[in-house]
């Protein structure tokens, strides 16, 4: 019984980030912040049809901004995912 507790309290312990910073660098880097401007560009040029048409709404342009930006990013952490689980990344 104490080898299963002490197995368990290490890998407890291997799942603990020691440096936060570490980590919020794997999570910002995971989100690949470059890639995101294939999110973005086509919600500026349909903002940009938008208010040459005189239709514009800015609760309307920061729905689609923030939708397709978080779409991209759990895209993104999808991809990295599944490509880490079968090995694709090495």
């Amino acid at each position: 019984m104490d080898t299963q507790e002490n197995s368990l309290k290490d890998t407890q312990a291997d799942r603990k980030v020691k440096n936060p910073a570490v980590s919020w660098k794997v999570w910002v880097k995971t989100a690949r912040p470059f890639s995101l401007t294939a999110a973005v560009s086509p919600v500026l040029v349909g903002t940009a049809v938008a208010a040459y048409d005189g239709t514009f709404h800015l609760v309307t342009f920061l729905a689609a901004l923030f939708s397709s930006l978080f779409l991209q990013i759990g895209a993104n952490y999808f991809n990295e995912y599944f490509d880490h689980r079968y090995g694709l990344d090495t």
